[in-house]
């Protein structure tokens, strides 16, 4: 390009030297400009239709969270499985199904397993709670042990604390909701409970 017209021709030569570059060049040109657009639409209809479909799933969710419909559900597990929104109504779900163990542990079990991690933490800190409720204490046992993430430590150590009250260790369970205080934010509304039982060990 440094010498594409020379600066000593003639006018006419110059227009011959650009029309000849043309031919040589210009489909070339076109062609880049033509994809170069599309790509930059087909990007702008990719986003526009994300959105579209992560509003979609909102929408189904709220109606879910309100109405609490079965065919809500299934539409959101068949159209937009790869929804955080989905496994937000599955959470939903195995609350309302509290007093059903065997539902609501299958609901949680398929949420802990979610490529969303808050919400997979969520769902095994339900699970366990779930556990300990029904005395299946090695089971909340299991999943607490193997739960690292450290936003979830002051409610862990209280957890186990349950666990281990339940057992009768009630040294153990007076360390465990000791080090659930020191964890846990001040502003959590466990603290006050946790406190008491803590006077009650002692």
């Amino acid at each position: 390009m440094k010498n594409f017209i020379g600066v000593h021709k003639t006018e006419e030569e110059q227009e011959d030297q650009i029309k000849n570059w043309w031919k040589e060049n210009g489909i070339q040109i076109i062609g880049g400009v033509v994809i170069g657009i599309a790509g930059i639409w087909g990007w702008d209809y990719y986003q526009n239709h994300i959105y579209a479909q992560s509003i979609e799933a909102r929408d189904l969710y709220l109606d879910f969270s309100v109405n609490n419909n079965s065919s809500t559900l299934q539409n959101l597990s068949e159209n937009f499985s790869d929804s955080s929104y989905q496994d937000e109504a599955r959470l939903l779900l195995a609350k309302n199904q509290i007093k059903n163990f065997d539902d609501s542990r299958n609901t949680l079990l398929s949420v802990s397993n979610s490529s969303n991690k808050y919400l997979a933490n969520l769902a095994k800190i339900r699970l366990a709670k779930l556990y300990i409720n029904n005395d299946n204490l090695s089971e909340a046992e299991t999943i607490l042990n193997n739960l690292n993430d450290e936003s979830y430590k002051g409610l862990k150590f209280y957890m186990q604390a349950q666990i281990s009250e339940k057992k009768n260790d009630l040294s153990s369970a007076k360390n465990l909701y000791e080090e659930s205080l020191k964890n846990l934010s001040e502003e959590s509304g466990l603290k006050n409970l946790i406190r008491l039982k803590v006077a009650d060990l002692n």
